[in-house]
């Protein structure tokens, strides 16, 4: 009997994963760059850049003709009581996929700032879905790519 009811749920939340992503846009491409440790490498300790020591990072997602950038300064996964979104959300434009820009932390001609701290969680056509930081609420705050002005906002249950 527990092995049913373990199927029905997974089967559950299986189906619920692919309906909330069919609501956005898949990325061509993903790209990821590990940050230099917030705090000293302790003597003897070598770090490797683009260790994964912490997780400060860089993540960009590129779509057709646009690409997301998401860096997050973070140090630990609960960001030790600090905010827990990112540290700057932008979106860039690009003519194509031979011209789309490197995944860097400097800001690249074109890239627009959005006036957020959450974290991407999917894209549709010219909005993006981003869920707002953990202390300003469950909700997700939707954007226009293009003007990069906030659009709406909806309950994570509404659009998850």
């Amino acid at each position: 009997m527990k092995q049913i009811v373990l199927l029905i749920l997974c089967l559950s939340c299986a189906f619920s994963l692919a309906q909330a992503m069919d609501h956005f846009d898949i990325p061509l491409e993903r790209k990821q760059v590990n940050l230099p440790p917030e705090r000293p490498i302790p003597s003897g300790q070598l770090y490797t850049p683009g260790e994964a020591t912490d997780y400060r990072r860089i993540s960009c997602f590129y779509f057709d003709r646009y690409m997301v950038k998401e860096i997050n300064l973070c140090a630990q996964p609960d960001c030790s009581g600090k905010d827990e979104g990112a540290y700057r959300l932008s979106v860039l434009s690009f003519l194509n996929n031979r011209s789309k820009p490197d995944c860097q932390m400097g800001a690249i001609p074109g890239e627009m700032a959005l006036p957020t701290s959450g974290h991407l969680i999917g894209a549709h056509g010219d909005q993006l879905f981003l869920m707002e930081s953990p202390d300003a609420g469950d909700g997700v705050d939707i954007f226009n790519r293009k003007t990069g002005k906030k659009c709406g906002h909806k309950l994570k249950s509404e659009v998850m």
